[in-house]
């Protein structure tokens, strides 16, 4: 829920400045309560559409949180959402998208030419660390990196961040799934970003 929230905090915000506003829907969600919240939601908020995007199945090989899941379900679906996004009546004027499917996602909004902005739910801090993500991974001692390295420095002056405080995951290269959504990569650039 802590992704969903700001978004329709947001589409509603949105839909009060006379925005015709459209929400895709990843269906099924991760929990009843998701599913509850965005009934609610569209109930309480006639004005603004509902464009459900039906996922492939994803069943994980590991034992991963179930929203990792649900972002590589998002991700590996993304291809069916060329078509949902294209036929929108009236067309799309922009595209936000969480960081976790932004760079499947951007790369179709620059297909359809609708311009898209990153929402990252988390912090500018946060945000610096998914930006130097490779250098932390690269840095681990698990992964052949440098021994005695106990903090990672981050982009934009911003104090360095001790390795003790990260997950594990975060540092491993062989949890791919989780380090495909967290590395920010190149097709990114010139996206804009909303922390």
């Amino acid at each position: 829920m802590g992704h969903l929230m700001p978004f329709i905090r947001l589409a509603a915000m949105l839909a009060t400045r006379n925005w015709t506003i459209t929400v895709v829907a990843a269906q099924p969600t991760v929990f009843a309560a998701e599913s509850d919240q965005l009934s609610s939601f569209f109930a309480t908020h006639q004005n603004i559409k509902c464009l459900e995007f039906q996922l492939l199945p994803y069943n994980p090989t590991t034992d991963i949180d179930p929203f990792f899941a649900q972002f590589i379900a998002i991700r590996n679906s993304v291809h069916l959402l060329h078509p949902l996004l294209s036929n929108t009546s009236p067309p799309l004027f922009a595209f936000i998208a969480d960081f976790t499917i932004a760079s499947s996602v951007c790369k179709i909004a620059t297909d359809l030419s609708i311009p898209t902005y990153l929402l990252m739910t988390t912090s500018a801090r946060f945000f610096s660390l998914l930006a130097c993500h490779s250098q932390l991974v690269e840095n681990n001692a698990k992964n052949g990196g440098s021994e005695g390295v106990d903090y990672i420095e981050l982009p934009a002056g911003l104090p360095p961040t001790p390795l003790s405080t990260i997950v594990d995951q975060l540092l491993e290269t062989h949890t791919v799934p989780l380090y495909a959504i967290l590395t920010l990569d190149r097709s990114l650039i010139g996206h804009r970003v909303l922390i």
